[in-house]
């Protein structure tokens, strides 16, 4: 090829308007001429590079559709287990509907009136003596837990100031 005849491939080149035979042109040009004027030496660089990029890129859209293929293959395999989740989720279902009405049926038995809880005592004054126990030993032990909740409280109170004083110094 003559000198002027690559100074338009490579004009059309710059300007981005050459085909893709005219840039192969220069590519076969910059890699099997042994000798380049000065002047092209870094069109020669730009035109390997392409080169080794375009030896690089074959077969790239061979190996991008195996492996995209091979993608689609693994998502059917997970899509198609035998027990998904949401079977799972309707198994669940199911499992509490019936213990609901299992939880149900001793409500909906009891039709006669019959009461679950009946009374400890059938003499009212014997119920309200207990009755009054029980209260009595509940304010004496809620007593105590205040009276524990006051000394915790001074001893954090305490804690505090001698902390505090600490810092101020």
């Amino acid at each position: 090829m003559n000198e002027k005849k690559i100074e338009q491939l490579l004009d059309s080149f710059y300007k981005g308007c050459s085909t893709d035979e005219e840039e192969q042109l220069l590519i076969t040009y910059f890699t099997t001429s042994e000798v380049i004027p000065a002047k092209w030496q870094s069109d020669r660089k730009l035109f390997l590079s392409l080169a080794e990029h375009a030896k690089a890129s074959e077969g790239l859209e061979d190996r991008l559709e195996s492996f995209i293929d091979q993608l689609k293959k693994q998502e059917n395999k997970k899509s198609a287990a035998p027990i998904g989740r949401s079977f799972l989720y309707w198994i669940g279902g199911v499992a509490a509907a019936i213990f609901l009405c299992l939880m149900l049926i001793p409500t909906i038995s009891n039709q006669h009136g019959e009461e679950y809880v009946a009374d400890s005592f059938t003499d009212p004054v014997e119920a309200a003596l207990v009755a009054q126990e029980a209260l009595l030993l509940l304010s004496e032990n809620l007593n105590k837990g205040m009276d524990q909740m006051n000394e915790a409280g001074k001893e954090i109170k305490n804690a505090n100031q001698i902390i505090n004083k600490y810092l101020k110094d």
